[in-house]
Order: structure tokens, then C-alpha cells, then sequence
């Protein structure tokens, strides 16, 4: 399963916002990182997607982790907003949905 993250910052915050990143903890053995994306959209600022890859056992505990550490991380940081949410592959949010 995969857990994803999605970050908004104004441009204005920027600085901060490279600061608190370049101090995050490493993430636990069970939580491996799929990719992050950064686009700048024009009037909002910087936009961040960013995919875990998680062990299904794992998930809670790795939604727990990240959680926790974005909102210590980030709190800080103005106009930031985030989340982060768990999300199925295709093939089995059909078979959940019953298609």
C-alpha cells in the first residue's frame, strides 16, 4: 500500500519551510519513499506531492510516524498546509467497491 502526501506553502514561506525539511528525522525501515514531486503553482505558492511505499501491517503505524512528524516539523511553518492519506492500488479499491 502506499501513503501519500500533499503540501501547500505560499513562496513566502519558503525558507522556513527548507529549513524545517533539511531537519526532519529519517523515516523508520518499514516506511521506503516512491518519489516527491514539487511543482510551483502560480498565486498558491509550492505544491508537494510526496508517496510512500508501506507494508499493509505497517500502515497504521507509518500514518502514525509520518503524521507526527510533519506536524512537529511544519507547524511552524506559515500559510503550510498538508495531508496524508492512505491510498489502494486500482486493483483492490475494486474489489473493496464490489466491481
Amino acid at each position: 500500500m502506499v501513503i501519500i502526501a500533499l503540501l501547500s506553502c505560499p513562496l513566502d514561506s519558503k525558507d522556513e519551510l527548507v529549513k524545517k525539511f533539511s531537519k526532519l528525522p529519517s523515516s523508520p525501515a518499514y516506511i521506503h519513499i516512491k518519489g516527491n514531486y514539487c511543482y510551483i503553482e502560480k498565486g498558491v505558492g509550492i505544491q508537494n506531492i510526496i508517496i510512500w511505499d508501506v507494508d499493509r501491517e505497517r500502515m497504521a503505524d507509518a500514518i502514525e510516524f509520518l503524521n507526527g512528524r510533519w506536524v512537529k516539523a511544519y507547524s511552524s511553518v506559515p500559510g503550510l498546509s498538508f495531508s496524508i492519506f492512505p491510498a489502494l492500488e486500482l486493483e483492490e479499491a475494486v474489489r473493496m467497491v464490489g466491481l
